[in-house]
């Protein structure tokens, strides 16, 4: 009986010992959230030093009518040229997050929302709206976008 009831523990232990454990996918929409919230203010005052650190070093981003922009580097060119286009008035810049879904593994999400801007055009200051979607990667234990897709 003795050996049926350590064998019993044992299995117990093993079993303990060989699940994953099970994320908080509502405190990782949290973070996400967040890091959004952080990735907008950087963009409304320009912050070019600080938009890069939310970026994984594999980006895609994919802009409406323009090539794919690939690696850090391109998207630090990209974010340059767009803040020195002095007709994109970014200080009018807000993103609205519609949705976020975290996987259950907790190392992907995605993320989809709304931009507005307001922009200075030959017919006076208009105001473009476009949508979003990003896909979230935990890098080394932080969440880094991968992956950005924009539509006007």
């Amino acid at each position: 009986m003795k050996k049926l009831a350590l064998l019993f523990c044992a299995c117990i232990i093993l079993f303990g010992c060989t699940r994953t454990p099970k994320v908080d996918t509502t405190a990782e929409a949290n973070a996400i959230r967040d890091l959004e919230n952080q990735w907008i203010a950087a963009n409304k005052s320009k912050d070019i030093d600080k938009v890069m650190t939310f970026i994984s070093p594999e980006v895609v981003m994919i802009e409406p009518n323009a090539p794919n922009y690939e690696g850090l580097q391109s998207i630090k060119e990209l974010w340059g040229s767009m803040f020195a286009d002095t007709t994109l008035l970014w200080e009018t810049y807000s993103a609205t997050i519609d949705k976020i879904e975290v996987a259950t593994s907790g190392d992907l999400a995605y993320v989809m929302g709304i931009t507005r801007m307001k922009m200075k055009t030959p017919e006076g200051i208009t105001e473009f709206t476009g949508k979003w979607v990003e896909i979230w990667k935990k890098i080394d234990g932080e969440w880094k976008f991968a992956l950005a897709i924009a539509n006007s």
